[in-house]
């Protein structure tokens, strides 16, 4: 899912360290704003209007999850990019922080900034003497301003919504992990999310469409929060070394790439760790491998095809942690006091934490079947 949509997205800008990426469907809306308008007769001058209504709510979303970013960053959790969809803009966090004060400090910091955007609105419209009522506004500036500071204070109202992942959501689970635990309050306001999720469905399918696809992406944000958090509690305590993959299968940087597929094959290790004289240099998988035997020519060392940019974690890493690493990457490398030890995989995570989780309903089962003593 996030492949797709890095592949039908582009990068415009970058604010604060933080990638601005545009989804292609948002400039179909863009595009469709400024067609229906002129379509409707309503003249290019109100087409120029709506098209440029629509891109200043974007730069306020753009600045609305900036905000969220910036407060995240100062907990140590930072945002790789920003991209914005026609539901709205989606903070690619690499983790929320675990202090629930921390987090409902994050989620507040996006509406108070489209707040922010409006007092500041409403003094430009008060200090022009211009209407609060865009129906009423003497200037198109005028006209523009009122109704950016109504949207900014109905995107700021709509967050704040408990609908999980939404900010609401995120506040109302903020406010229960004080009291009940991260696991169980993210339990109570995923579900709370998933009911309003199916209103804006409802809602959706009488009144507006765009509703009806916010309530599918809640319903289905709601679901998978609820299981990275489940997850994240089987793996809390672990380390790195209780799921890798040891002794796994190495090969050298100057070996063939035929080679190396026969050994893969052999091995049934679909990412294979490369050697350079006992130095690590990277990972070669499959789909590699497979992309590159199927171009015609000679084909090399697998030297020429082995990724860079696979995290590293030692062994004594707490495992919840690592899980950042492979979701960005896939895999990652371990390596203790510069010597690869072990290889962790999105596959092998997933194994580790299925068979645990099952092992501790086994034992709750065990536990409410078991005689009590009287």
């Amino acid at each position: 899912m996030k492949l797709q949509q890095r592949r039908w997205s582009w990068k415009v800008g970058e604010l604060f360290g933080v990638s601005i990426r545009i989804h292609i469907t948002l400039l179909a809306l863009l595009v469709w704003v400024g067609a229906s308008q002129a379509i409707g007769g309503s003249g290019f001058g109100q087409a120029v209007f709506g098209v440029v209504l629509v891109g200043l709510v974007f730069a306020a979303i753009v600045l609305h999850e900036l905000g969220h970013a910036l407060i995240a960053r100062r907990y140590g959790c930072s945002t790789r990019e920003i991209l914005l969809l026609p539901i709205g803009g989606l903070a690619r966090m690499d983790r929320m922080p675990d202090r629930p004060l921390q987090e409902l400090l994050v989620a507040l910091a996006g509406p108070a900034v489209n707040v922010g955007i409006a007092l500041v609105l409403a003094l430009v419209v008060a200090a022009s003497g211009a209407s609060f009522d865009p129906g009423q506004a003497a200037t198109i500036s005028g006209a523009l301003a009122s109704q950016l500071l109504w949207i900014n204070l109905g995107l700021a109202a709509f967050n704040l919504l408990p609908a999980f992942p939404m900010d609401g959501g995120r506040v109302l689970r903020a406010l229960l992990a004080m009291r009940l635990g991260r696991a169980r309050a993210t339990r109570i306001a995923s579900g709370v999310g998933r009911v309003l999720g199916v209103g804006f469905v409802i809602a959706g399918l009488a009144y507006n469409p765009m509703l009806a696809l916010i309530g599918v992406f809640v319903w289905f944000a709601a679901q998978q929060e609820t299981a990275t958090v489940e997850l994240r509690s089987i793996l809390s305590g672990v380390t790195v070394a209780r799921a890798m993959i040891r002794n796994p299968v190495i090969v050298g940087a100057d070996e063939p790439i035929e080679r190396v597929a026969e050994r893969m094959i052999a091995g049934g290790q679909y990412q294979l760790p490369v050697l350079d004289d006992g130095r690590l240099v990277g990972v070669v998988t499959a789909p590699d491998l497979a992309a590159t035997l199927a171009a015609p020519g000679p084909h090399g060392a697998v030297s020429s095809i082995v990724r860079t940019d696979i995290p590293v974690v030692a062994p004594g890493d707490p495992l919840d942690r690592a899980m950042e690493s492979l979701e960005r990457a896939g895999l990652a490398c371990v390596v203790e006091r510069g010597e690869l030890v072990g290889l962790l995989t999105i596959e092998q995570l997933a194994t580790y934490a299925a068979f645990h989780a099952l092992r501790a309903d086994d034992s709750s089962r065990s536990s409410i079947l078991a005689p009590t003593a009287s």
